[in-house]
């Protein structure tokens, strides 16, 4: 009988680092979970601890509402937060046929490589245009800037895309508090009828296979109509 190869995860700790992890991990398990396996209550309670943790994150990221005591929250409430999302990685996500390539290569869950193959980090960031398309839709065409066609350079699994939302223009890609993975060109990025009118910034990056990242575009901006 052959051994299973057990996949592997980890969760950040630094408090950003946290931060950006928790809200892909939560998106996908909010949008996937009933199909992957999860208990409704598990997804419930993951968006409940999700939206303590923001709010007290969205405070010491604030300069005038930053203090030791809301960093003190942060700290409280990100350590129960980090252990429900190992308990559902560990109980439903690692090993779960139901879960895609893609979505595991977004989660951070890797299996332990058999070969000896290496893929090189990208080396050159995409070429990026995004266009309205339906109500509240912008979308996000890639291409590959060594070959200039409308797909992925080899080795890479997705573009990841962070984005902000209303002006001023932001000054560093930290001030786009918002992600997405793109995994295949001409998806699109959805807003809320609040969003309406106002401009949105974008920073795109290649992310390869093993999980390393190239260079960022230059600034990319829109109107969500």
């Amino acid at each position: 009988m052959s051994k299973q190869i057990m996949e592997t995860f980890s969760v950040p700790s630094p408090p950003t680092k946290f931060n950006n992890f928790q809200i892909t991990a939560v998106r996908l398990i909010v949008a996937n979970g009933v199909l992957w396996g999860v208990l409704p209550l598990a997804i419930t309670n993951i968006q409940v601890s999700q939206t303590g943790y923001g709010a007290v994150f969205a405070l010491c990221e604030n300069g005038s509402s930053r203090s030791r005591g809301n960093i003190a929250n942060r700290t409280a409430l990100q350590t129960p937060f980090a252990a429900a999302l190992v308990s559902i990685f560990e109980k439903y996500l690692l090993n779960n046929p139901l879960v895609a390539p893609t979505d595991k290569l977004a989660l951070g869950i890797h299996s332990p490589s058999t070969s000896r193959s290496v893929v090189a980090a990208p080396t050159t960031a995409p070429l990026v245009v995004i266009h309205n398309g339906e109500s509240l839709q912008v979308i996000v065409v890639m291409h590959d800037a060594a070959t200039g066609k409308v797909a992925k350079p080899k080795g890479v699994g997705f573009m990841e895309v962070w984005y902000k939302i209303g002006s001023p223009e932001p000054v560093a890609i930290s001030e786009c508090i918002n992600k997405v993975n793109i995994h295949k060109s001409g998806s699109a990025i959805l807003f809320d009828l609040a969003d309406k009118a106002n401009r949105i910034y974008l920073f795109c990056r290649w992310i390869n296979t093993k999980g390393s990242a190239g260079p960022w575009t230059n600034l990319i901006t829109g109107v969500v109509s």
